[in-house]
């Protein structure tokens, strides 16, 4: 019985141990979503991934990034939405400041 159950075990441990891989790498990817009204072009701050330029309403993934820093451009227009989290950027319009 002992001979029979071992090896059960070991093969269940290394399905669950590789399911949490698959996860890890999604856990990796990198999502930008154009919500504003302007082409926007994201300039990153490494040589990991490269930039690129979305259309108002286009979405990017970038697949396996672990650096995050960027910016974007027109940084005077547009901005990070406070909706966005850790790996789901969305981009916005700035508000115009009110007159005084």
């Amino acid at each position: 019985m002992k001979k029979t159950i071992i090896p059960l075990v070991l093969g269940l441990g290394l399905i669950l141990a590789s399911g949490c891989e698959v996860g890890e790498e999604d856990d990796r990817d990198l999502e930008f979503v154009n919500a504003s009204h302007q082409r926007v072009e994201v300039i990153p701050f490494t040589i990991e991934w490269t930039g690129f330029t979305l259309m108002p309403g286009e979405k990017k993934v970038i697949r396996d990034v672990t650096t995050l820093d960027f910016r974007l451009r027109p940084d005077a227009t547009v901005q990070e939405s406070t909706a966005s989290t850790d790996r789901k950027v969305i981009i916005v319009d700035k508000l115009k400041a009110a007159s005084r």
